[in-house]
């Protein structure tokens, strides 16, 4: 199976209870059932995964000098917004 065509990269804006962060997240095909970041959001899952992500511990402030993680897995409880950016 061709998990590829099934899915994509969305790149997403996260404000959780302690930082701001934009990174990658798979979501499905913005042609199938339940492909927006709303529903990835609302699905079981107790955390969200993030790759590529910049981590901005005081807001996305530019005098603040941000982490870079390849991977960052969040507690979804932990989340206050999430908005996509592309």
């Amino acid at each position: 199976m061709d998990y590829s065509a099934q899915q994509h990269i969305a790149r997403v804006g996260v404000q959780t209870t302690r930082f701001y962060l934009e990174g990658d997240v798979v979501v499905p095909a913005p042609a199938s059932y339940r492909s927006r970041l709303c529903d990835v959001l609302n699905r079981g899952e107790e955390f969200l995964v993030v790759t590529n992500a910049t981590v901005y511990q005081d807001g996305r402030d530019e005098a603040d000098q941000p982490d870079y993680h390849e991977v960052l897995i969040i507690r979804k409880d932990q989340i206050q917004y999430a908005v996509p950016l592309d």
